[in-house]
């Protein structure tokens, strides 16, 4: 009987990004977005529109994998990665975020923000400690820190870099259960997070944002 054989090539891919606000001199504070399962860099990105002004640019990319929503037709989502070939996923999306930060050319006096959305959070969180740019804040909206997340990095543990989550009361994703876990995993930390809750479901609250970007960006 025949065998198979797993095997991989490197290829190219056209991603898409969505910017808010004009990169001039006046801008100092870069926030790169990045959308929950199912979502799509165009429409996530509506969402920092109260936080938006002259002195940040708002950056959010299309995951790399798209699906139609509802089996073979209508609405289009993304997703970061899945379970299958999860290791190759997710070097992909951190070369791809390399890649889209060497395109926009930040200057060195510009301050970098990553804020990631439930799915897109994991994906914030490695993106973080791996990439070589000097991340000012990571935040983590509605999804925890994943598992894999190189506590112990320097990075991490640098006061140059300040950690957020946030997540609803109502989030109808984070039980009992999961917090449990990441009451445990926030115990065995050397560097606590900045934990923030708020009254609402799994969701981008305006109100909570705009507070977040005020005490990031010490406007």
């Amino acid at each position: 009987m025949a065998e198979t054989s797993e095997h991989h090539i490197k290829t190219t891919k056209t991603a898409r990004y969505f910017t808010m606000g004009t990169f001039t001199e006046q801008t100092k504070h870069v926030w790169l977005v990045l959308h929950g399962y199912g979502q799509l860099g165009e429409y996530f990105i509506k969402n920092f529109k109260a936080v938006q002004h002259a002195g940040n640019f708002i950056v959010a990319p299309d995951a790399l994998s798209r699906y139609y929503l509802n089996e073979t037709t209508g609405r289009i989502g993304a997703s970061w990665m899945t379970k299958e070939d999860r290791e190759n996923e997710i070097e992909d999306y951190l070369n791809y975020l390399d890649l889209l930060m060497g395109e926009l050319k930040i200057p060195n006096n510009c301050e970098i923000h990553v804020l990631g959305f439930s799915q897109g959070a994991a994906t914030a969180c490695r993106w973080a400690l791996h990439t070589g740019y000097p991340i000012k804040t990571l935040v983590s909206w509605a999804g925890f820190f994943p598992p894999d997340m190189q506590w112990n990095s320097p990075k991490y543990l640098s006061d140059d870099m300040k950690t957020y989550l946030l997540y609803g009361l109502q989030d109808e994703y984070v039980n009992e259960e999961l917090k449990k876990q990441m009451e445990k995993v926030m115990l065995s930390l050397k560097k606590k997070p900045n934990i923030l809750t708020f009254e609402g479901r799994h969701e981008i609250v305006e109100s909570i944002l705009f507070n977040l970007v005020k005490t990031v960006e010490k406007k």
